[in-house]
């Protein structure tokens, strides 16, 4: 493979990145230490409610000093080459992505401008702080015009059914989670006999650490898989676009008797769009552009009336002006 078909991603260490490590670092290990070491004293004392008070900021010190730790390891020894043939590609907390170019369904590129993601039939893969994320994106795109590799409608459908019923599994756990946080409060109030902190006996108190101790880990469980939720919902989306893009393909030439003399056709966003090319008189050329509609399986007209051009050079150059940027296929 020729290094000039190849592209390989230039990642950004931002300065910022560094003053935040040290600045959450510093800060979680100092909430830390002081908060806990107030929590023993409280214990000592037998003050259990101050002591369970301490040992949470504590907690919240040890949840920015991981933060940090897990803001300096990010893209640390990133890598990302891609050519017409594969994409390989080292980051995150070193998460890894060796696949054909042919099994990217979709790349889009992310809002901050720095970052692309990339969908593969089951998982989404975001590659951040990139500096020429922009042109890694178009090269993907021109390298996987005409090379993606197509599911079946058979296939796309059987893909969709399953990560529907993956979706549906993690929403249930997340609602059930998330309503076990209330029952958690409801058992602590009838075991405490509704009492307010400072009222609190020893076996009270003991109650209410097991409550805290309960309700943060069925938040961190509930906030799993509410993450899983939602990566699920996009990997959905994605079966879904390419559920439609399998069914365009299957019907690419359909419908096209209803325009006379066909010069040509083009297709573009994963072949659910097309551009068709033709002549319905004599020196007279045109052009309509269709999308494909699932429900109906057929092409739908976007235009009222076609695009009429008295010649043919005129035509191309409309459609280079409109559809600057989208990338055209046979």
């Amino acid at each position: 493979m020729s290094n000039e078909k190849e592209m390989k991603g230039v990642f950004r260490t931002p300065i910022r990145k560094y003053v935040f490590c040290l600045f959450f670092i510093v800060t979680g290990s100092i909430i830390a230490v002081k908060f806990g070491i107030w929590g023993i004293d409280e214990i000592r004392i037998g003050a259990i409610a101050s002591a369970v008070f301490n040992f949470g900021f504590a907690i919240l010190g040890l949840f920015f000093y991981t933060f940090a730790i897990y803001l300096f390891k990010h893209n640390k020894g990133a890598y990302l080459i891609v050519d017409d043939q594969m994409i390989n590609a080292r980051y995150g907390l070193g998460d890894e992505l060796h696949e054909p170019v042919s099994m990217i369904r979709k790349v889009t590129l992310m809002r901050s401008g720095t970052g692309i993601e990339l969908y593969l039939a089951d998982r989404i893969c975001r590659i951040i702080n990139l500096n020429n994320a922009k042109e890694i994106c178009s090269y993907i795109l021109s390298v996987n015009s005409g090379a993606r590799s197509i599911m079946s409608v058979d296939e796309a459908e059987s893909n969709l059914f399953k990560h529907k019923k993956a979706f549906v599994k993690h929403l249930v756990l997340t609602i059930v989670f998330g309503a076990m946080m209330f029952a958690h409060i409801a058992w602590c109030v009838i075991l405490t006999e509704g009492k307010d902190l400072g009222d609190f006996s020893e076996s009270d108190t003991m109650v209410f650490v097991r409550f805290a101790v309960a309700e943060l880990i069925t938040l961190v469980i509930a906030f799993f898989f509410a993450d899983k939720c939602g990566k699920q919902k996009k990997i959905c989306e994605l079966s879904k676009a390419t559920l439609l893009s399998a069914a365009a393909t299957e019907h690419r030439d359909d419908s096209l008797d209803r325009y006379p003399n066909v010069i040509r056709k083009k297709f573009f966003d994963n072949n659910t769009y097309r551009i068709v090319i033709y002549a319905p008189e004599s020196d007279v050329f045109a052009y309509m552009l269709e999308r494909f509609d699932l429900s109906a399986k057929g092409w739908v007209p976007c235009y009222d009336t076609p695009r009429r051009f008295n010649y043919l050079s005129e035509l191309h150059d409309s459609i280079e002006e409109l559809f600057d940027g989208v990338i055209l296929e046979d």
